[in-house]
């Protein structure tokens, strides 16, 4: 699903991280060529050869999962050559989330966020100690207060907007005509440092379309009398409800444990499977399939 956009995105990421760190991609694409150009016939030649083997060993109900590493060459050995790509197939069976998330905010931002860098793989697992039991995803914040994103995740909540009366004041009503009266989409801007997921900027799109306000601000844990509900969404995931967050009482003595168990913790409880997270997770999953491709069509 999603094909085209995950293609712009690793060559987004390919052009943010040849600025950031040059001697790792030395040799840039061509003048009048875009990174695009240089990576997108690379990534088919491992397709072509990949995805057919990966069809005949795949069984009933599994679906085909794709991941490209584009690695650059530091040193000038292989001129003709600077930069390998690897595509890994591997299959799984999708499953129906029907629960809500359990997330826990445990640690800073990523470096060189913007870009789907590979270092993070190695870098989240030094947060794996902070991870509560029974808790699915870690979310980050660089001040425990305003939450960036989640660590293979982008995070969004529905809140009452605070321009309007707060929902335990007695004048407070919904009676209009606009559906989302009084409700907006929070999630942090990509200039605050974080990862702009795929399907992060498919539901920035299908709130345009459907007229649902949302705001590109970090969510912060200071207003969350005003979150009515949270969702998280991943290329896998599409888009997943919260039922609650693990908040570190003490910011600043997170760092300084060994683990969770040393951790106080105070657990924020949402709604659940709201209205609005439920009408973004059916439309993203009708905009994902629309923008589908079967695998033979990728290889033409």
């Amino acid at each position: 699903m999603l094909w085209e956009r995950h293609l712009l995105r690793l060559a987004q990421s390919l052009s943010i991280l040849a600025e950031a760190i040059p001697h790792l991609y030395p040799v840039k694409p061509r003048p009048g060529s875009t990174w695009d150009d240089a990576i997108r016939p690379l990534v088919q030649s491992s397709l072509e050869a990949g995805i057919p083997k990966a069809l005949e060993g795949r069984k009933d109900g599994e679906e085909l999962s794709i991941t490209t590493l584009v690695c650059g060459d530091s040193t000038s050995s292989k001129p003709h050559k600077p930069y390998d790509v690897y595509v890994h197939i591997s299959s799984y069976i999708p499953s129906s989330i029907s629960g809500g998330a359990q997330l826990a905010i445990v640690g800073p931002g990523r470096e060189i966020a913007s870009s789907k860098f590979s270092e993070w793989v190695r870098t989240r697992q030094s947060l794996e100690k902070f991870r509560p039991p029974l808790v699915t995803e870690l979310l980050l914040s660089n001040d425990g207060d305003r939450i960036l994103e989640g660590s293979i995740t982008n995070f969004f909540v529905v809140c009452y907007q605070e321009t309007r009366l707060h929902p335990d004041d007695d004048d407070f009503h919904l009676s209009t005509s606009s559906k989302w009266f009084g409700y907006e989409v929070q999630t942090a801007p990509i200039t605050d440092g974080l990862l702009p997921g795929v399907i992060r900027q498919l539901v920035i799109e299908i709130c345009a379309d459907e007229g649902i306000p949302l705001r590109e601000v970090a969510p912060s844990l200071s207003t969350h009398k005003l979150w009515k509900e949270a969702f998280i969404s991943s290329s896998l995931r599409l888009v997943q409800h919260v039922d609650s967050i693990q908040v570190p009482s003490s910011w600043d003595q997170t760092f300084y444990t060994e683990g969770w168990e040393e951790i106080s913790w105070k657990n924020l409880r949402l709604e659940g499977l709201g209205a609005v997270t439920e009408k973004i997770q059916k439309l993203v999953l009708e905009r994902a399939m629309s923008e589908g491709y079967q695998f033979m069509d990728i290889l033409r």
